[in-house]
């Protein structure tokens, strides 16, 4: 499995006015100082000032992960999922998401994740407003990695209808617990349509704290995916907190320590057999 991160969560530390969903180029060699080899780049409110949109400002993406060694891997479009639904707005948002993995394609993103939350229900509704997505996801060979709060079972069956290679599930195992559903089960139910789970805990009350502090689960969660030999992204995406850089170093120190505990125990079992 991967480690990636969300180089706006770095960024408040040195540019507090800026928003956090539209980093600055430096984001990416501010993720590598600290250890990150791979990101997620974010698409927020300010569209048209992020570079994902122009064909320099890709151009400049692309230098800034060469020249750092961070490697771009996959797109959030959440900010572009959270729109809300209907008429001509459905239509021109439907429009940018697939420019979105357009432009993903480009800077060498592999997949662009979204949450579903926002969108109408039912498989015909939702074909429709990916629709122009998964052409241009095909053509790419892009994958849409979708989320919902609605639990696996419903998010494998809805991407199970659906029917596109392109599309697999992405997972937030802190909104599960939060949910009362079990993180490791809902692991189980999404089985290989997972390609991607978010790097984010909170207390029961949904407050966001240190990864492995709360009700996520995680100390279950990384050996977890471990066994089930998990070859996809953990992309750390909370807020950060007071100080997000010692916050990302210790969620990255945290998921490799629970990796390598992992790989031992499975090592001794395999021993002892």
């Amino acid at each position: 499995m991967r480690i990636s991160i969300q180089p706006g969560r770095l960024e408040r530390a040195v540019e507090g006015a800026r928003d956090a969903h539209d980093p600055p180029l430096d984001g990416l060699v501010a993720a590598a100082a600290l250890g990150f080899l791979s990101a997620c780049w974010p698409l927020g409110p300010a569209v048209a000032s992020n570079p994902l949109v122009t064909a320099r400002g890709r151009r400049a993406l692309l230098a800034a992960s060469a020249a750092s060694g961070c490697e771009l891997v996959s797109v959030s479009a959440d900010y572009v999922a959270a729109q809300p639904p209907g008429g001509a707005s459905a239509r021109r948002e439907a429009i940018l998401l697939s420019r979105v993995v357009d432009w993903a394609s480009q800077v060498g993103a592999r997949r662009v994740s979204l949450s579903i939350d926002a969108w109408p229900e039912g498989p015909r509704a939702l074909r429709e407003r990916l629709e122009p997505a998964l052409d241009t996801a095909a053509e790419s060979g892009t994958v849409l990695a979708l989320r919902s709060s609605a639990g696996a079972e419903v998010l494998r069956a809805l991407i199970a209808e659906l029917g596109h290679p392109m599309l697999q599930a992405s997972f937030d195992p802190a909104r599960a617990a939060i949910d009362g559903r079990s993180a490791t089960r809902e692991l189980d139910e999404l089985g290989p349509a997972l390609c991607e789970v978010r790097l984010i805990d909170c207390d029961a009350a949904g407050v966001p704290c240190p990864l492995g502090s709360g009700v996520a689960g995680w100390s279950d969660l990384v050996p977890a995916l471990a066994a089930r030999r998990f070859s996809g992204d953990l992309v750390l995406c909370d807020d950060g907190g007071p100080d997000p850089r010692f916050s990302a170093l210790r969620a990255l120190n945290f998921i490799r320590v629970g990796v390598s505990r992992a790989s031992q125990a499975s090592e001794h079992v395999g021993d002892a057999a």
